[in-house]
C-alpha cells in the first residue's frame, strides 16, 4: 500500500511539473536575429527623431526604466525627468560598440549594448557637440507577435570602463 501511495504521489508530482521546451541553437539564433533587427530599427528611429523619441512603438504598457539610479515607472515620469532637455539636445549619431542578445525563452529576450552617442545642443549660438558613452540593458517580451520593452536600464559609465 505504501509503495502504491508513493508511486501515485510521484506520478502526480511529475504531472504538475511545468512544461519546459528546450530550444535548439538554431531557434535561439533565429529569435536573437529577430530581436536584433528590432533593436537596430529602434536606434535608427531614435537617431532620426532626435529628442522626440517615439517610445510607444516598442514599450509595453507596464514599462519601467532605470537611468543612472533613477527609477522611472511610466512614460510620464520619463518625460518629466528629461523635460528640461526636450528640444535642446538632438541625437546626431549612434554607434553600437558592443552588443549581446540573450534568448531566455521564445517570449523573453535580453539585449545588452554599449553605444557611443553624439548629441548636439541646438539651443546654443554655435551648436555644441557632445560624445556620450552609454550602456543599456533591455528586457523584451513578445506580445501578439511584436517585441515590447518591459524593463530598461541605462547608464553613462565613466571613461575608465
Amino acid at each position: 500500500m505504501r509503495r502504491m501511495a508513493l508511486s501515485l504521489a510521484l506520478l502526480v508530482a511529475v504531472g504538475y511539473q511545468p512544461v519546459t521546451t528546450q530550444m535548439t541553437e538554431e531557434q535561439k539564433a533565429a529569435i536573437a536575429a529577430e530581436v536584433d533587427s528590432v533593436v537596430n530599427e529602434r536606434w535608427v528611429t531614435l537617431e532620426l527623431a532626435g529628442t522626440d523619441i517615439p517610445f510607444d512603438a516598442h514599450d509595453a504598457p507596464e514599462w519601467a526604466w532605470v537611468l543612472n539610479g533613477t527609477v522611472l515607472l511610466s512614460k510620464t515620469a520619463y518625460d518629466d525627468y528629461f523635460g528640461q532637455d526636450a528640444g535642446i539636445l538632438r541625437l546626431q549619431d549612434v554607434k553600437v560598440v558592443d552588443s549581446r542578445t540573450v534568448v531566455l525563452s521564445p517570449e523573453i529576450v535580453l539585449t545588452i549594448q554599449r553605444v557611443r552617442l553624439i548629441v548636439v545642443n541646438v539651443a546654443s549660438y554655435t551648436p555644441d557637440e557632445y560624445v556620450w558613452r552609454y550602456a543599456e540593458t533591455l528586457a523584451w517580451n513578445k506580445r501578439n507577435g511584436e517585441w515590447k520593452i518591459i524593463l530598461g536600464h541605462g547608464s553613462f559609465p565613466p571613461e575608465s570602463i
